[in-house]
């Protein structure tokens, strides 16, 4: 699987994970939610969330793009427990997003309404 080798390469240093490399797993994992394939793409959506924590955020710039970057990774994470009648778990990321989304330095008050009716669909 794709993402195996990946998580593989990653963990093993023989690829850096660069923010690229790390949106690439989770348009991964939007391929396969949108095909019904709920395990895939929590796993793509795990392994991006891991690989998030090994970029180095020296840069303010980047560690703000990366957060709210992860801010939607929760969400998405939400939607798909969701699907899967995991109501807790999509709770519990939506819940996450909502915290990274209100910090007004984060600039997504736009995105809150949006996370707030994810969770009342919950």
């Amino acid at each position: 699987m794709i993402i195996s080798a990946f998580l593989i390469l990653f963990q093993k240093k023989q690829l850096i994970p660069t923010e690229e490399a790390i949106h690439c797993l989770g348009k991964i994992g939007d391929f396969f939610f949108e095909q019904g394939l709920y395990d895939f793409a929590e796993q793509s959506y795990c392994a991006q969330q891991e690989s998030y924590k090994t970029l180095n955020l020296t840069d303010a710039y980047l560690a703000l793009v990366i957060y709210n970057s992860l801010a939607l990774l929760y969400d998405k994470q939400g939607e798909l427990f969701g699907k899967r009648e995991l109501s807790e778990k999509a709770l519990c990321y939506h819940k996450e997003c909502l915290l990274i989304a209100e910090d007004p330095q984060n600039n997504m008050t736009e995105y809150v309404s949006t996370v707030d009716g994810n969770i009342g669909s919950v």
